[in-house]
Parts: C-alpha cells; sequence; structure tokens
C-alpha cells in the first residue's frame, strides 16, 4: 500500500499464497486509520485479531476488506525512511494471533533493507523515464510553443471583435481547446514528476458531454455519431480537469478509429460493491493487431503517423493517479473498447 499526492491510499499490488490477488481497486483516505499510526510511528503495528479489531471504526476499510478474504491475524510494516513514497507492506495470515514476537522482531530488521531496495527501484525506473522523454521533450518544447503563442494571440485578438453568437461559441470552445494543449504541454515536460490532483466531488455526465461538446465538429467531419449511456447517480471525488483530459484523448481516439457513419458509445455503470465508476468507450472501427494492442499504452508508442505516442500513456497515469485502471480489448466482430475503473472516493 502507497501514500498519493492527495494524502489518500491506495493498493499497488497484492499476492496470496504466492500467487497475485486481485483485491479489486482499493483507494481511501489514510487519516484516522491503523495504517496512518503505523506510519506515523514508523513501528511494525501488530493485530492479532483482525475481525474483532475491523468492526471499531468505519474507517478501518482496509482490515475490513482483510477480514472479508479471511484473514485473521497482520502484521503492518511501514516503508518511511529513506524512501521517497511512503508506503505499508502489508502481512496476513488465516489464523487469529497467529504471529509471535519473534515474527516482528525478524520484520523490524528486514525494514530497512527492504525500503533501501525499494527506494534503489524507484531511483532505477525514475532514471529511466527521465532518459526517455528528455531528449524528446527538449528538441520539440520551443517548435510547440511559439506557434501556440502566435494562435492565442490571435483568439485573443478575435475576443474583442464583434461575432455572431454561434462564432463567439467557436471562439469560446477555441480558448478552452488553446489551454488544455498547453496543459499537455507541461504535462510532457512533467511528465517523469509526481502528478498534482485537485480533488473535489464532481458528476462524471456533465464531463462527458463537455468532452463530447468539444469534439463535435470532428464528430461531424466524420460523421460518426456519439451516444453517451449515463446514469443519474454518477458522482466521484477527482480533478475534473485531469478526467476530461483523459476522456477527450480517449474519446478523440474513438472518433478517428471509427468507420464512417458507424458510431462511438459510451456507456458508464456503477459498481456498487466495489463502489467504482466504470466508463466504456467504444468504437466499431477497424481492429487493433495483437501485437500494437500489447504496446498501445507505451510512451512514443504509437500507430498514427503524426501521433506523438504519449497520449495514451499520459492518460494511464492520470487514471492511475486516481487510483484507478484502464484497459483495452479489441476484435473484427465488436471493435475496440477502452474501459476505464475509477473508485468513486465518496
Amino acid at each position: 500500500l502507497f501514500v498519493s499526492t492527495d494524502g489518500q491510499i491506495q493498493l499497488e499490488r497484492a499476492y496470496s499464497d504466492g500467487n497475485p490477488a486481485e483485491l479489486g481497486i482499493l483507494r481511501f483516505p489514510l487519516k484516522d486509520t491503523l495504517l496512518e499510526q503505523c506510519l506515523s510511528d514508523g513501528e511494525p503495528l501488530h493485530i492479532p485479531d483482525i475481525q474483532e479489531v475491523s468492526l471499531l471504526s468505519s474507517s478501518y476499510r482496509f482490515l475490513q476488506i482483510l477480514s472479508d478474504h479471511q484473514r485473521r491475524d497482520t502484521i503492518f510494516l511501514p516503508v518511511t525512511a529513506q524512501s521517497p513514497i511512503p508506503g505499508v507492506l502489508v502481512f496476513a495470515t488465516r489464523q487469529a494471533h497467529a504471529y509471535q514476537h519473534e515474527h516482528l522482531q525478524l520484520l523490524r530488521n528486514l525494514a530497512t533493507v527492504i525500503t533501501l531496495s525499494f527506494n534503489r527501484t524507484l531511483k532505477l525506473a525514475e532514471h529511466a523515464r527521465l532518459a526517455a522523454i528528455g531528449q524528446f521533450v527538449t528538441n520539440i518544447a520551443h517548435e510547440i510553443r511559439t506557434p501556440l503563442a502566435t494562435v492565442s494571440m490571435a483568439l485573443d485578438y478575435f475576443e474583442n471583435t464583434e461575432l455572431p453568437g454561434t462564432a463567439k461559441k467557436r471562439l469560446h470552445l477555441a480558448e478552452q481547446e488553446m489551454s488544455r494543449i498547453n496543459r499537455l504541454l507541461a504535462d510532457m515536460l512533467l511528465y517523469a514528476r509526481p502528478l498534482t490532483l485537485d480533488v473535489q466531488r464532481t458528476d462524471i455526465c456533465p464531463l462527458l458531454k463537455k468532452a463530447i461538446a468539444s469534439l463535435e465538429l470532428l464528430a461531424e467531419e466524420q460523421q460518426v455519431p456519439i451516444n453517451l449511456n449515463c446514469p443519474d447517480n454518477a458522482d466521484l471525488r477527482a480533478d475534473t480537469d485531469r478526467l476530461l483530459q483523459i476522456f477527450l484523448n480517449l474519446l478523440r481516439n474513438a472518433i478517428e478509429a471509427a468507420d464512417r457513419d458507424s458510431s462511438v458509445n459510451i456507456q458508464v455503470t456503477s459498481d456498487d460493491a466495489d463502489k467504482v465508476l466504470q466508463v466504456e468507450i467504444h468504437n466499431q472501427g477497424r481492429p487493433v493487431s495483437p501485437p500494437d494492442l500489447e504496446r498501445l499504452f507505451e510512451p512514443f508508442f504509437t500507430t498514427k503517423a503524426n501521433g506523438t505516442g504519449l497520449g495514451l500513456a499520459i492518460v494511464r497515469r492520470l487514471v492511475q493517479a486516481h487510483g484507478g485502471n484502464i484497459a483495452v480489448t479489441s476484435d473484427k466482430d465488436y471493435g475496440t473498447v477502452f474501459t476505464v475503473r475509477i473508485p468513486r472516493m465518496l
């Protein structure tokens, strides 16, 4: 479990009996939890009876999840000293009162070794990302920003000009897109750094409608209608600008990939059991080949002649920053579906 930049704690990976385990999307507030106590004290925390302690507070969500998976005894091992990202390693067994003093002492001795190893792994990954993106961004930043500044000045000029209502609306949309392009460039320049989220409660349906409106002209040019099916209660806590960036990218890709006179369908559903919102964006265009499908989220990999290969890589980072995940399927009979799952955090 790792602590994100907005004070939430999320599950990175889980194993059961030596094999990867799927616990769903886990992301919840750190405040008033035993995980917070463990990180604050910097010492292993032993909970000999998970089932009993999990009932003491509604904040103990992770203990409740462990209890639901028939775990009865657990040790929380903090990963804090010399680590750039605070986190907790969790060990749990199916038998209550199974861990003894010797287990605690062993894990306490291992904590420093684990933290140092984790720190070195992060540094290696960071250097690899910086090396990949640094040269690319350095070469194109000036070329992109110079024409953007020229276009921005032209839009400012028209802002002070009398325009018909429709043209005024188009100008406003163009200004919004210009602002978003500038932010995307900033994201590219800061790709290797942690993302900062401005989290607030929002309804995902108006957000998707805004994305559709922004791409209305492209959809009309491609003769691809967009259908949105969104439930009444689709609230979540998220960064609205980042979510809009996610869906604009995915929706633009879907429109461009769809066959002419086919449609792009957006389906929003709520998984009450996992407290997750799921958004599926489906186009009926030519399927993505299996080799390309495996690489779609890799930085700088693109199937477009003029693509940078960063769009889907950034989308994945933004989704993961919200504690969610993104997946894609593609075949010749059904088309291509991108599925985004984000915890509601209400």
